[in-house]
């Protein structure tokens, strides 16, 4: 593996909406992130995990539009734009920015995103308003896998605030995945799945 695979293969990843782990040092690689906290360090098995249980559902479409390589220093960049729903809307879409740290062997040993935090505070838009809910269940957590998928259990089964998401048919298809995701979690203690 070399930077410029992984590196191709992280913008691949993005747009198919799936994490496979053997991209990150899941050693002692972590990402550092503008939504909740600068300096919180995310275990790189965890940013896999939860984006590929809660996050990536709730988005139709990613874009990466933009990818850089420093073969000196070991370092990259990439620039993306997100799509909640059907974004009718161009304030349904936000755009990132992820610096990017290579190892040895290749791999993502460190990441630092970049977004604009208020958008998940002020865009209204369903879909935008439950990942904002996933952010504070999974972010906020310090990083405990076991302990998120439970918590978002019991959100989706028994917190009476996610009736109101339930109800919209446009996310019916997303929660069930939500649902099924963090099922498989639980039985098998990975992310990794065919492509569904």
């Amino acid at each position: 593996m070399t930077p410029e695979t992984t590196l191709q293969a992280l913008c691949d990843a993005y747009e198919a909406k799936h994490f496979p782990e053997d991209l990150f040092d899941r050693n002692s690689g972590y990402l550092q992130t503008s939504v909740e906290n600068n300096d919180d360090r995310m275990p790189l098995q965890f940013f896999v995990d939860y984006n590929n249980i809660w996050w990536f559902p709730l988005l139709q479409k990613v874009e990466v539009y933009h990818s850089s390589l420093d073969l000196g220093s070991k370092t990259g960049a990439i620039a993306f734009s997100v799509q909640y729903g059907d974004a009718r809307s161009v304030a349904d879409i936000v755009h990132g920015m992820q610096f990017l740290r290579f190892n040895g062997v290749g791999q993502i040993s460190h990441i630092r995103t970049y977004a604009n935090p208020n958008f998940w505070v002020e865009n209204l838009h369903p879909s935008v308003q439950l990942d904002a809910i996933g952010n504070h269940i999974w972010l906020g957590s310090g990083y405990r896998m076991e302990q998120c998928a439970k918590a978002a259990i019991e959100f989706l089964d028994e917190n009476p605030e996610a009736e109101a998401f339930r109800v919209l048919d446009r996310l019916s298809p997303q929660l069930q995945k939500i649902r099924r995701n963090l099922d498989h979690y639980q039985a098998h203690h990975s992310t990794q799945w065919a492509t569904r």
